[in-house]
């Protein structure tokens, strides 16, 4: 092998340099292969001496094969002797070791030519080096094979078309999901036409699109030539005749001059979707038809409060329109409410707004014709996961007929405990007569003893003066039993009073004493002597313990055991009450709970009201009345009645 510097013997000097320097290797052989020339880039690309290029190889190779890549040697070899055998140009593409063992790739290309001066034939070649085009080809290969695969794994179906619309190109799952392949889409009317426009404008038996999405696919298409857009929802047909809903987008690529090269589209199946919004919308059709069936007002109303929707109940109760209803204020429409509940209405809701809870309101609401009915409207509110308030849900329940029912019971218990105050005072008329008879006897006898000691000779002013003291407490006492009887008739609202219950005991024990004497009846008072004092009405007190004492008396009556005692006992029940007791040794109760309830009796001429509106005065008080059954026989009735904040 000839060095650089001689190897060209025919050549001029500027040969030489063009050859020496050119951007690749030069290189020559004889017409079996063997190589008779490098330049100089080469040796020094590989690292070798002239020397290394002159040792015999197996085979044509154009070279030695220890430089090239392993996996490149059987190829190579391969090209060069068909090249030697047949005198075909010699082009390969192998890798090339460099001086530091880093391999890039090379294009060979040689020629068989004879020199015109020596008339011998001989390879004339040059290597080009490849090898960033290699990488750079590799990559885009890569790349490339990533977006097929990408493309193809796609859980959507991808197309594209040409300008004018017409398909060249559909990804395997749109291939798999209508069963037809590039040639079957948009090559015949059995299938979609010729171009997108075909496609929507051709109502085909077997057309892709649905028969019912046709119009709704031509609007799409014709706007996407106008906006260069498509946005289609619509049914596609499947291989096996079904129909899945998608929704089909597709945008053009355009050239520098603007010019629409190709359509590019995506249809994404939304069926589940669709389903399912279709079986949400009747379900809520379903749920507002209840809303709008069941006979209560609804409002739902956003977190602050103002109103969203209101349900056919109270727009036809109301003559309101929606707008009508829920624009005027934020607050509501005083239109709606009695002038009478509006401020209330809207501190009270504003309150209960901001406190964040369940709340009930009641309020008067004015009905189409103009009347007005009372309402009770509970709001509850719809939290998210982190507790904020999403919505409001206020239940309006027409409550006018109870309310109505309410006052007209108010005012029949008023009426019975004003006929009971009667009854009572009818039947303790007697007693009170005879009450009265006795101040009455004591202050005449006395007045006939001071005449007898004044008129006596020397008259006896000591016990004129005692006797006068007792003519004066006789009459303090028949004057009070006198503002008793006046009190029960007096209609006037209660008048409650610090009231000592020891003291109406005693009053009441005195009244009884001449009806509890003729039916053999004792009483015995057991009271406490750090009883505290209570607000209450006094006349009312005496009317209750009147009525469960004359009660057991004549439970009583009737029985022939021997002792007859009433038991009356007060004592302090826990902190905050006072606890009366009425004990007898009666016939005793069947049901300790039925004999309050009003007209129930168990006595001969008994109206069955006493215990009814006694329970009513006591609840009035806020305090409680409740029956037991005594031991061994009788009944025991007991209340309890609030202590006196002053006294607690």
């Amino acid at each position: 092998m000839k060095a650089p510097s001689d190897s060209l013997p025919h050549g001029d000097c500027e040969a030489r340099l063009i050859v020496e320097n050119m951007p690749g290797f030069a290189w020559s052989a004889d017409q079996d292969g063997t190589l008779r020339y490098v330049n100089q880039r080469l040796l020094e690309y590989a690292g070798k001496g002239i020397e290394d290029f002159n040792r015999v190889e197996t085979g044509p190779s154009f070279g030695r094969v220890d430089v090239l890549h392993p996996d490149d040697v059987a190829d190579t070899i391969k090209a060069a002797s068909h090249s030697v055998a047949t005198g075909d140009p010699y082009v390969v593409e192998h890798r090339v070791r460099r001086f530091d063992g880093i391999y890039r790739w090379f294009r060979v290309s040689a020629l068989r030519i004879r020199d015109p001066l020596s008339q011998e034939i001989g390879w004339y070649g040059v290597d080009v080096d490849i090898d960033d085009q290699k990488r750079a080809d590799e990559a885009l290969r890569e790349s490339e094979q990533r977006l097929n695969r990408l493309i193809e794994t796609l859980p959507a179906m991808v197309w594209r078309a040409t300008p004018d619309g017409e398909p060249d190109y559909i990804n395997p799952r749109l291939a798999n999901y209508t069963g037809r392949g590039l040639d079957g889409i948009g090559r015949g009317p059995e299938d979609l036409g010729r171009t997108l426009d075909d496609l929507v404008k051709l109502k085909v038996q077997n057309a892709m699109i649905h028969q019912d999405d046709l119009d709704t696919a031509a609007l799409a298409w014709a706007r996407a030539n106008e906006t260069h857009a498509l946005d289609l929802t619509a049914r596609i047909r499947a291989a096996d005749g079904s129909y899945r809903w998608f929704q089909a987008r597709a945008e053009p690529m355009r050239d520098a001059a603007g010019r629409i090269v190709h359509w590019y589209g995506v249809a994404v199946d939304i069926d589940d979707r669709k389903r399912a919004e279709e079986a949400l919308r009747k379900s809520e059709q379903e749920l507002r038809g209840i809303v709008d069936a069941i006979p209560q007002t609804i409002v739902v109303l956003d977190a602050d409060g103002h109103g969203l929707y209101a349900n056919r109940p109270l727009l036809d109760y109301t003559g309101l329109t929606m707008e009508q209803l829920l624009t005027p204020d934020s607050q509501g429409n005083p239109v709606l409410f009695h002038l009478e509940d509006w401020a209330r209405l809207q501190d009270e809701r504003r309150q209960g707004l901001a406190r964040s809870m369940p709340f009930e309101l009641e309020w008067r609401v004015r009905r189409n014709d103009g009347q007005y009915r009372w309402f009770l409207v509970r709001y509850h509110p719809l939290r998210d996961e982190q507790g904020r308030i999403l919505r409001w849900y206020a239940g309006g329940t027409d409550i006018d007929d109870r309310k109505r029912a309410e006052e007209a019971l108010r005012a029949t218990q008023a009426k019975l405990s004003r006929a009971s105050e009667i009854a009572t005072v009818s039947e303790l008329a007697a007693s009170i007569a005879h009450e009265i008879s006795q101040p009455l006897a004591a202050l005449v006898a006395n007045s006939h003893a001071m005449q007898r000691w004044l008129s006596a000779e020397p008259p006896n002013l000591e016990r004129a003066q005692v006797t006068a003291e007792r003519i004066i407490r006789d009459g303090a006492g028949a004057a009070e039993v006198v503002n008793r009887i006046r009190a029960l008739f007096k209609r006037t609202d209660l008048t409650r009073t610090l009231l000592d219950l020891n003291d109406v005991i005693g009053e009441v024990n005195r009244l009884l004493t001449d009806e509890v004497s003729t039916r053999s009846v004792r009483v015995e008072t057991d009271l406490a002597d750090d009883l505290p004092p209570i607000w209450a009405d006094r006349v009312q007190m005496q009317q209750v313990i009147t009525n469960l004492a004359r009660n057991g008396v004549e439970a009583m009556e009737s029985e022939e055991s021997q002792p007859k005692v009433l038991v009356i006992r007060s004592r302090r029940d826990g902190t905050n009450s006072v606890l009366i007791e009425i004990r007898d040794s009666g016939n005793g109760l069947e049901d300790v709970e039925k004999v309050f309830e009003p007209f129930f009796t168990t006595k001969q001429d008994g109206m069955g009201m006493g215990l009814a509106i006694c329970r009513w005065i006591v609840e009035a008080h806020q305090g409680r009345l409740w029956a037991t059954r005594n031991t061994p026989r009788g009944a025991v009735f007991s209340f309890t009645l609030p202590i006196s904040s002053s006294a607690s």
